[in-house]
């Protein structure tokens, strides 16, 4: 075979590149990853691997320039020209042109490619990258391995070396045809019975010998499992019969523990009936006698607050008698008070009237004793003194009226209309203003200019008197109806002593009620019939689960419908055996077939390395 050109696009790093191949010698150049390795690889592609796949080796083929990786490789081969088109893909598809024959497409084209190229048909499947690596290894250096001795990756070209050695050499060599075939019938037989993984391969006897193992061990453990099953349902049964007979004691002996308690605590709630009444009772007794000591304890506070009024309003009464009689004695000292101011009022009134009068006639006598002077001095004097004499006469009633004494009478009368005002608004305060008589007032005597309050004091000492005495009647009137309501002293020690006794009899009443809820253990009966109620109720959830569980245990023993699973346990267990002996024994055989097989692989990879080691050079 001789390669001429290829042309290679959307692969990798090339998205349209062609080469031409001298017919002796063609070196490829360029700076690292420009595509040198994957122009060579290309070319190994397209002689030997399947187009139409999807495998990683397919999928490294994909560029970035999109569309599907395509290859076209001319050469001469079988005296022929060539021309090999192949786009790899899931959808790919193989081209074969050969000169002076038809174009071949798809496996037909894949499958005269490999006759041309002497190999076992295009790669493909499983494991695709070793065997991209295994053909025409002795041919074809990989990037990486050119140090690397051949011997490792010719095995598949095994035949075909030895085969042209001997025919260059004209020797036979150590491995003869019949060790290949030898071989080859315990690869087939190998192939046959296990896979690559060393499992036994689907078809095989060892296959089928594995499948009836399989199922026998699987019905040999749904038998235990089965007897296991009853084993575990008679034991269940034993053990429900004798829960159900532990229970249904248990039941019985805590109903009648139960009905004991519910009989006490039925006299329990009786007596706790009548302590609520007996209670009841004391407390209503115990509220009358407090009420009752209450109202008696009210009532001496009433007698006490009344004496005590009555006391205070006893001096009152003395001293409002006397004042009494004093304000009588201040009322006519101050009549003739009146009487006097009066009398000297009018006097004054006189008084100032004949002043007036005078000194309207002295101006008018002034006044002709000035006109006379005028005309007659001498005359007017004579006149004058005679007048005088005259006047002196009838003014003589008068000397002491003088302007000093007016104006005296006149602060006097002022004095006694104010006091006149003040008695008029008040009553109250008596002044003397002049009085040739002595005036008592409250016992005591009041002198010319004196003035004493006595109706006001008359009345402030009646007023508190008077409030006195109607505390006193509030008393009387609270204390007679707190008396008429309650009774006497003597009626309500009666009624507080005999509601007291009756109350004394009521506590006993109730202590004794308690005393025999105590005895009985009340409280106690309480937290036993709770615990025995939740223990009854737990043997009859108890005693019901053990009768299910009887009934379960019964109808599994009945449904099996086996009359001796012991037997037929045995019975599969020794067909398990059998058959576990022949797969061993078929297991053991295919082994002995491997290793066989290895041994003469390696014997034959000795050869190899020695007909390989002309190709380390």
């Amino acid at each position: 075979m001789k390669l001429l050109s290829a042309h290679i696009q959307n692969y990798r790093v090339h998205r349209d590149c062609s080469v031409d191949l001298d017919s002796s010698l063609s070196l490829l150049h360029g700076p690292n990853e420009s595509g040198k390795s994957t122009l060579a690889e290309a070319i190994h592609s397209a002689l030997f691997l399947k187009a139409k796949g999807s495998t990683s080796f397919h999928t490294k083929m994909q560029s970035d320039f999109g569309g599907d990786p395509e290859v076209r490789v001319e050469f001469n081969a079988g005296g022929r020209h060539h021309t090999l088109t192949k786009r790899f893909g899931s959808k790919g598809n193989t081209t074969l042109e050969s000169e002076g024959q038809a174009t071949l497409n798809g496996d037909a084209a894949e499958d005269a490619l490999a006759r041309l190229l002497g190999v076992e048909g295009t790669v493909s499947g499983g494991g695709i990258e070793g065997k991209m690596q295994k053909r025409w290894a002795h041919l074809w250096v990989w990037q990486g391995q050119s140090n690397e001795s051949p011997v490792a990756s010719i095995e598949e070209s095994h035949d075909q070396l030895r085969e042209k050695l001997q025919a260059q050499s004209g020797q036979t060599l150590a491995s003869s045809q019949q060790d290949a075939a030898v071989i080859r019938n315990l690869q087939d037989l190998v192939d046959a019975t296990l896979l690559g993984s060393g499992k036994a391969k689907k078809g095989s006897d060892l296959a089928r010998a594995e499948t009836e193992l399989n199922e026998a061990q699987a019905a040999l453990a749904e038998k235990e499992t089965i007897l296991a099953d009853l084993n575990k349902a008679a034991d269940d049964y034993e053990r429900a019969s004798a829960d159900q007979i532990r229970y249904r004691e248990s039941l019985a002996d805590g109903q009648a523990r139960l009905k004991t308690i519910t009989e006490d605590l039925a006299t329990v709630r009786k007596h706790r009936e009548a302590l609520k009444e007996k209670s009841r009772e004391r407390e209503t007794i115990g509220k009358q006698l407090e009420e009752l000591r209450k109202a008696d304890g009210a009532i001496r506070e009433l007698e006490t607050d009344l004496k005590a009024a009555q006391k205070a309003a006893a001096p009152g009464d003395e001293a409002l008698q006397k004042m009494e009689a004093n304000l009588k004695d201040d009322k006519a000292a101050r009549d003739q008070a009146i009487e006097a101011r009066e009398a000297a009022s009018q006097a004054l009134a006189r008084c100032r009237t004949a002043h007036d009068a005078l000194q309207a006639q002295v101006k008018a006598l002034e006044t002709e004793v000035t006109i006379a002077k005028l005309q007659k001095e001498v005359a007017r004097i004579t006149k004058l003194q005679t007048e005088a004499k005259a006047l002196r006469k009838q003014l003589a009633p008068l000397d002491g009226f003088t302007e000093k004494a007016i104006k005296a009478l006149r602060k006097k009368s002022t004095a006694a209309s104010e006091a006149q005002a003040r008695l008029d608004a008040f009553a109250l305060q008596l002044d003397v203003l002049e009085s040739d008589q002595a005036i008592r007032l409250d016992g005591t005597d009041l002198k010319a200019g004196e003035s004493k309050t006595a109706e006001a004091a008359f009345e402030t000492a009646r007023k508190k008197h008077q409030t006195a005495k109607d505390k006193a009647r509030d008393l009387a009137t609270k204390l007679n109806y707190a008396i008429e309501t309650n009774g006497d002293t003597e009626a309500r020690a009666k009624t507080i002593n005999k509601i007291k006794g009756q109350h004394d009899q009521a506590l006993a009443a109730e202590k004794s009620e308690t005393d025999a809820l105590k005895k009985l253990g009340a409280d106690q009966l309480e937290l036993d019939e709770e615990r025995l109620n939740k223990s009854v109720d737990r043997d009859k959830q108890n005693l019901d689960h053990a009768k299910e569980r009887l009934v379960i245990a019964e109808t599994e023993l009945k449904s099996n419908g086996s009359t001796d699973p012991e037997r037929e346990r045995k019975e599969l267990q020794a067909a398990v055996e059998q058959i576990q002996r022949r797969h061993d024994a078929l297991r053991h055989q295919a082994e002995v077939r491997l290793h066989l097989l290895n041994r003469l692989k390696e014997a034959r990879k000795a050869t190899t390395s020695a007909l390989a080691r002309p190709l380390e050079v």
